[in-house]
């Protein structure tokens, strides 16, 4: 005691224990990052979260609804069109392969349910797997309103997937969320959050951080990804989301495939989630 009172006198402060008196210090240094990212951002303005009945408001957006907000935002996704049992002359209208995907507000999981088939070489294949799809969810989700399919082309030379997401968070506002993305999303948890608005250089650095990210810059011979592209299309969803922030619950591209340095990214696949209007 005597020993802390002496150094508190001094102005030194005492700290109990080296993994806390670390983790204080990490904080620390921390604070002293965010306090230089935030002063570098006073041209942003604040958004306060809105008073929104999250658990009962808003509608789910099918993936070609969503994709149409993204495609409207700058935001590049794959080329398709949306077929029904009914109708498949469109299908000459694409190139080929192709990925079917089942349209349905409701439907979040689409692969666990077979609602996605890829890799499909020619008009009749996908033809077929429109209609086996479509007798293969009547059998085990009875209760989906299935809107038609979404044919798009399939996006070739993907040097890496990201996960952008963006929700509400009760207090806060509105917060980015941006990791790896693809199938091992939620096995491997390489993620960072920032707080919207946030700037370019913010958004960078949230993506530097990832464990992911050194295999978009020619790590070990691979060929380098469009990491401009990336932060490019990462800003402009979360302008669309600061934009509708009125009506905005959630969003997410998952992935968004980063591909050669040059040739841009594309959102793959997207769910999203907005108060009624």
């Amino acid at each position: 005691k005597g020993v802390r009172n002496r150094m508190l006198a001094d102005g030194l402060v005492p700290l109990m224990g080296i993994d806390n008196g670390l983790r204080a210090v990490a904080n620390a240094v921390q604070f002293s990052e965010l306090a230089d990212t935030l002063a570098r951002q006073t041209d942003q303005e604040i958004i306060l979260p809105q008073c929104l009945s999250i658990a009962s408001a808003g509608v789910a957006l099918d993936e070609a609804d969503a994709k149409a907000e993204l495609r409207a935002s700058g935001i590049a996704v794959p080329r398709g069109i949306v077929v029904t049992v009914e109708r498949s002359d469109q299908l000459a209208e694409i190139n080929f392969p192709v990925a079917v995907k089942a349209l349905s507000a409701g439907l979040a999981h689409k692969s666990e349910l077979g609602g996605v088939a890829l890799n499909l070489e020619t008009a009749e294949a996908a033809w077929q797997s429109v209609n086996a799809m479509a007798m293969k969810l009547r059998d085990r989700a009875p209760e989906l309103c299935l809107r038609g399919f979404l044919v798009e082309e399939m996006v070739k030379d993907a040097v890496g997937e990201l996960l952008v997401g963006i929700r509400r968070v009760d207090s806060l506002g509105l917060a980015l969320t941006i990791g790896t993305g693809g199938t091992e999303t939620e096995l491997l948890r390489d993620t960072a959050t920032v707080l919207l608005p946030a700037s370019r250089e913010a958004i960078a650095d949230a993506l530097r951080s990832l464990r992911l990210f050194p295999m978009l810059c020619s790590w070990r011979g691979r060929p380098k990804g469009d990491v401009e592209a990336a932060i490019d299309a990462i800003q402009k969803f979360a302008q669309f989301a600061i934009i509708n922030e009125k009506r905005f619950i959630e969003a997410e591209i998952n992935p968004l495939i980063v591909l050669l340095e040059g040739q841009g990214v594309v959102a793959v696949d997207a769910v999203m989630r907005l108060t009624q209007t």
